[in-house]
């Protein structure tokens, strides 16, 4: 009986850890460059609340990030990391002009 619930409990663990797998991409060689739709981007800024933006246009360029503001400004960042499952791509940056950091998802995967 204790044998047979280890057992269950294994496949169980299994079954559930597929759910969570992901992979760190790296963009140094310009694999994943292009135009992408975030759906949505977090702004952490130092001494002011969190903004959220969402369905923003950004763009990658080997370690650089693009973020295509609605007032026809685009803010320049530094890519920190892009880590992709099958159903989603989360993307880490920081403003080369300031403090800001941002924290972007986008509703699909970029892994080619």
């Amino acid at each position: 009986m204790v044998k047979k619930l280890k057992m269950m409990l294994a496949a169980a663990a299994l079954l559930t850890s597929a759910a969570w797998a992901g992979r760190e991409l790296d963009n140094r060689q310009g694999v994943f460059n292009g135009d992408y739709m975030a759906q949505e981007i977090k702004v952490k800024a130092p001494d002011k609340e969190d903004a959220i933006m969402e369905k923003t246009g950004i763009t990658l360029e080997n370690r650089l990030l693009w973020i295509n503001l609605p007032d026809a400004k685009r803010e320049k960042c530094r890519l920190d990391q892009i880590f992709s499952t099958g159903a989603y791509t989360d993307i880490t940056a920081h403003s080369l002009d300031g403090d800001n950091r941002y924290y972007i998802r986008l509703d699909r995967s970029i892994e080619r």
